[in-house]
């Protein structure tokens, strides 16, 4: 007997769910690795160089698991959710990287929480260079010309 669509279509929802369960899976195994610090212990020079050649997959995909696994050690309802299967591994990578002060954003699809990530991450990224650029530093000499003398100036 050949299952119809919509047995096909809730057979893969439900592949998919286990899919985020072993990558929450994955990520606290990850966590308790990185903690023993696997890596010196192998020689390795990074977590993500350590599993690409350990898991068979790329390094760039090993890049994307560790950095979610480090941004969602803090993030309980990440993890939680991921584990759950109730949301995927790309909406939880790409919320990892909004702070949980900005709101829900639940409504929106992947695409639009990545899109959020990235102008949080461009606000980010100018505060911090208006910051950088507000500081700067003023040498003035003493009155005594002390500092002439540190450097080696005349006698």
């Amino acid at each position: 007997m050949e299952s119809s669509i919509d047995q096909l279509e809730q057979q893969l929802i439900e592949s998919e769910r286990l899919v985020s369960r072993l990558r929450a899976q994955q990520l606290d195994i990850m966590a308790r690795l990185d903690r023993a610090q696997v890596v010196t212990g192998d020689g390795s020079r990074s977590l993500s160089e350590w599993m690409a050649a350990r898991l068979d997959m790329s390094l760039d995909t090993a890049r994307g698991l560790v950095r979610t696994m480090r941004r969602t050690e803090e993030r309980e309802d990440l993890r939680t959710a991921l584990g759950s299967g109730e949301v995927s591994f790309d909406r939880v990578e790409a919320l990892s990287r909004i702070p949980e002060d900005v709101g829900r954003l639940e409504h929106l699809d992947v695409g639009a929480v990545r899109r959020e990530a990235a102008k949080q991450a461009r606000a980010a990224s100018q505060k911090e260079s208006r910051t950088a650029s507000e500081n700067f530093l003023v040498m003035q000499p003493s009155l005594d010309e002390s500092w002439w003398k540190l450097w080696g100036g005349l006698d």
